[in-house]
């Protein structure tokens, strides 16, 4: 299963709804407390006036929200509980990961 399963194979034109993407205050927004963020109904619409200083975040902003390589402190599947999702931050397991620690890793106090 491809994760680019929503991608058109084609060019979508501006007045579909498929055209639609998240902005980068979505983006923004989504690494820096998690919201959902929503891609607009209909079709696209020209901006009544141009952009003014301070609008919303630049891409500089954005990377700083995002995380990166963590090869001494990112946790492994084998350091969360069994069955829970976390970001990996290791450079062998970047992405989404589920927790599967080994019996020795699991301690009772």
């Amino acid at each position: 299963m491809s994760i680019f399963h929503e991608r058109p194979l084609f060019p979508v034109a501006p007045t579909s709804p498929g055209s639609a993407m998240y902005t980068i205050e979505d983006i923004y927004n989504r690494l820096d407390a998690g919201t959902a963020g929503s891609k607009r109904t209909g079709s696209f619409t020209e901006p009544s006036s141009g952009p003014t200083a301070g609008t919303g975040h630049t891409l500089d902003e954005v990377m700083g929200k995002a995380p990166s390589v963590d090869d001494t402190d990112g946790a492994g599947v084998a350091d969360v509980l069994s069955g829970k999702t976390f970001w990996g931050l290791t450079s062998g397991a970047w992405g989404l990961q589920t927790g599967s620690p080994s019996p020795h890793h699991c301690q009772w106090y």
